[in-house]
């Protein structure tokens, strides 16, 4: 399937029913119809399915991918979850591989966990997993898979043979990387008294990495927040027998500390921090929290080891419901909701600029809840959240929110009126600001930090079932440590109805601002406009609307951080309408010229001299003559040159101002229409090959409301139509063949021509210069020596000069 960029594909009638797992491929276009035939021809073949990997793996664009899930459980009650595609990335280093699930559960709370386990590496492989209780320290039971096949995948129960009510953790250890999702759902079967909780959460294991983590952040979390409540599972990765401290800080909206939890946790093992037993936090409590791994030392020993890498889950459950009758109450299976994810890590200096969300909606079944939040710091951060249907058109962006070092939002599409109520689409949340605030060095200057944003998307539903999903966003592009600036302004009109030093008021909504890094914003109401997050360095910004003539500004200075004041002063446009004719005979008769050569030369005035000293504009006439050309309405001296070659002589036509000057005829507009007083503009000068019929309005309108059309011109160009000379020369009343007739003018030859068989000539395209004001122009016609004196009479005259020799 061919995706726009920013688009959507959702697969769903078109997934096989037997399927139990999928790989996701981006093929570059240039192949895709190619790679497409070529996969239907490997299906069922692993050799040929590895020479296509190893063709078109890895030449397209990047990926974000949310598998969604959604159907009965064992109960008949719809459940939902969602989670991220698993990437390369995700499946750490081997072997051995090894992987880490902190939630383990058997009839817990009458949950119990399923795990999903995809090879996804190319060769054959067994699996071990180990289980640990919590709180010891030790393995409880091993559950081998003898042999697991590459693309293969299965489901794995907790073993039958731990006990109910069982709450642990899982180790799995295979020699291929594999792809590990954990399911948490109720079963009827298994334990006795087995009962329903309605929900199904979903979470994938993470893989151990040489550079582990030991700081993570869970950018949600709730407490008695209209019946939602969240708990935070951690478990120590360590690969030698250390357990590890891990504290909890907890954090309000605004990053504030609220309070901290801290538990030693097993190698392997698993500790929960339950918000609900958690009273200090207070009810309605939405917040964030952050996860860390200690530096400790060993009594009495005085060994001091490094804190142990960590994984943690968040789970967020609404388990309450609220009636006037009986207050908060458990929601039962049916109106129960939930979703869990996985806590953001932190790595060194590595940060994110752009993080994907490929499921957002605003429908009546689905709205999502997106959490931003700013993990870092020592930097304080500008996001923009865009907004995309499924075709990759962006619908919205929210932009120009600001997050302080720790600090967290919540974005309920539901209160955004820019997106429609039914929508289904994607987003992408973008570091458009970053503001410094560490000076790490002690240079005295702030030093570029990572930056670390965090999203978590909460779809919520309404009952029901359990249609509610939750996901983290998917960091897709890395945080380039550069500074950036914003550049801000007011874009006002030129004023076409006063005088070129009249200062300007009048604001314009609506124009296309463009940093040449393609960060683009609209003007406002007042004129105003700001672009965040450009990268400091050289610059140009360009102005832009119908109506105005597009301003690109001279190269500029970015400074890192710097609010860049840039105000633009735009020249209002508005249409002439052109009909260029030409004379002939008399200035009464006149022909519609088509492919007329109309050019446009203005000297801007002082007030628009930032676009250069000229403004220029051509085109040519249609079949009727006609030609509208878009001009600069700001009173200057403007010229038109009208050339027809071999129709009419070039006409030179200028003006220094519009104005209204009646005079006595009437006449109905070139275009059609009313019939109109007939005007001439004031001011006017032609050249001797032409003359002006036309009209201009009788007011300026307002700048601030019609642009196109503004003082718009219908204007006649009167051409002089060439003239032309015939005749036949004759001996005793004979034709003479081969003879060459001349005419001069001013002196000179002007065009010949050689007589035919019966001693007939035809000389045209001859200029008339009948609108001088002494009237048209006189010429001679020469042949053999004998001169014929002559004047033409009109434009496109045809003058008969005959020689008898």
């Amino acid at each position: 399937m061919m995706v726009a960029k920013e688009g959507v594909w959702t697969l769903q009638d078109a997934i096989p029913y037997r399927a139990k797992s999928a790989i996701a491929y981006a093929v570059a276009s240039t192949l895709f119809t190619q790679a497409c035939d070529e996969a239907g021809d490997a299906v069922g073949h692993s050799e040929a399915w590895k020479g296509w990997e190893d063709t078109y793996q890895d030449t397209g664009e990047p990926l974000a991918v949310v598998v969604q899930r959604k159907g009965p459980n064992d109960f008949d009650i719809t459940v939902s979850s969602a989670y991220p595609g698993i990437t390369e990335s995700m499946e750490g280093e081997g072997p051995p591989y090894q992987y880490f699930a902190p939630y383990a559960m058997r009839r817990y709370h009458n949950l119990y966990t399923k795990m999903i386990i995809q090879n996804s590496g190319d060769q054959c492989t067994p699996v071990s997993i180990y289980y640990q209780e919590q709180g010891r320290c030790f393995s409880q039971q091993v559950y081998h898979i003898e042999q697991l096949a590459p693309g293969e995948s299965v489901r794995v129960m907790v073993p039958d043979n731990i006990h109910c009510e069982w709450l642990g953790s899982a180790y799995v250890q295979a020699n291929q990387p594999l792809s590990i999702l954990i399911d948490q759902i109720s079963f009827s079967k298994y334990c006795p008294g087995s009962e329903d909780r309605g929900t199904l959460l979903t979470y994938w294991a993470q893989p151990y990495k040489p550079a582990g983590n030991t700081l993570l952040h869970a950018g949600l979390v709730f407490r008695l927040w209209g019946g939602w409540q969240a708990g935070i599972q951690v478990q120590n990765l360590a690969q030698e027998p250390l357990p590890t401290f891990v504290t909890v800080d907890f954090m309000d909206n605004s990053g504030g500390n609220l309070l901290f939890l801290g538990d030693w946790i097993c190698p392997n093992g698993a500790s929960t921090f339950y918000l609900p037993a958690i009273t200090d936090l207070g009810p309605e409590y939405v917040g964030a929290a952050s996860i860390q791994s200690h530096r400790q030392v060993s009594y009495p020993s005085g060994r001091e080891t490094d804190g142990q890498p960590i994984f943690a889950v968040v789970d967020v459950k609404k388990v309450l419901i609220y009636s006037d009758h009986t207050g908060w109450t458990a929601a039962p299976p049916g109106e129960a909701q939930g979703g869990v994810y996985n806590a953001q890590p932190v790595s060194g200096d590595v940060g994110w600029e752009a993080i994907a969300l490929p499921l957002i909606s605003k429908s009546g079944e689905v709205t999502s809840t997106i959490a931003v939040r700013n993990s870092s710091n020592c930097s304080r951060i500008q996001l923009r959240i865009n907004i995309y249907d499924e075709t990759g058109v962006r619908q919205t962006a929210i932009s120009g929110l600001w997050l302080d070092p720790q600090h967290m939002r919540l974005v309920d599409l539901a209160n955004i009126g820019t997106v429609a109520s039914g929508f289904i689409g994607a987003g992408m949340v973008e570091v458009t600001g970053v503001e410094q605030l560490c000076d790490t060095d002690g240079d005295g200057v702030a030093d570029p930090e990572p930056v670390i944003p965090s999203v978590v998307v909460l779809n919520k539903g309404s009952p029901p079932g359990d249609i509610t999903t939750v996901y983290d966003g998917i960091p897709l592009e890395k945080w380039v440590p550069t500074c950036r600036g914003d550049i801000m302004g007011t874009v006002q009109s030129i004023d076409p109805c006063h005088e070129a030093d009249v200062e300007a008021a009048a604001p314009i909504e609506g124009i296309t601002v463009t940093a040449d890094d393609g960060t683009e914003t609209l003007t406002n109401s007042t004129g105003g406009y700001e672009l965040e997050g450009v990268e400091y360095m050289t610059r140009t910004v360009t102005f832009e609307r119908e109506g105005f003539l597009t301003w690109e500004t001279p190269p500029f200075f970015l400074d890192c951080g710097e609010d860049k004041m840039l105000n633009a002063s735009l020249l209002c446009l508005g249409e002439v309408g052109f009909k260029v004719v030409a004379s002939v005979a008399t200035d009464e008769n006149t022909s519609s010229i088509a492919g007329a050569t109309v050019d446009y030369s203005k000297p801007l005035a002082p007030k628009a001299l930032h676009y250069g000293e000229y403004y220029r504009t051509s085109g040519s006439t249609g079949s009727s003559g006609v030609l509208t050309l878009t001009v600069p309405i700001l009173n200057a001296t403007g010229t038109f040159t009208v050339s027809a070659p071999g129709v009419a002589e070039t006409g030179i036509f200028t003006w220094t101002q519009m104005a209204n000057t009646p005079i006595t005829t009437t006449a109905t507009s070139i275009f059609g229409g009313s019939a109109l007083n007939s005007r001439v503009l004031s001011d006017t000068t032609r050249s001797e090959a032409g003359m002006w019929h036309g009209f201009d309005d009788a007011s300026c309108l307002n700048v601030g409301g019609e642009y196109v059309g503004l003082n718009n011109q219908d204007v006649e160009l009167v051409l002089c139509g060439l003239g032309t000379v015939i005749g036949r020369v004759t001996i005793d009343g004979n034709g003479v063949p081969g003879q060459t007739v001349e005419v001069i003018q001013d002196g000179a030859v002007i065009a010949s021509e050689t007589t035919d068989a019966n001693g007939v000539y035809s000389i045209g395209g001859l200029p008339t210069r009948c609108f001088s004001a002494t009237g048209c122009a006189e010429f001679s016609v020469r042949c053999m020596g004998e001169v014929q004196h002559e004047e033409w009479e009109g434009c496109g005259d045809v003058e008969r000069v005959d020689f008898d020799l």
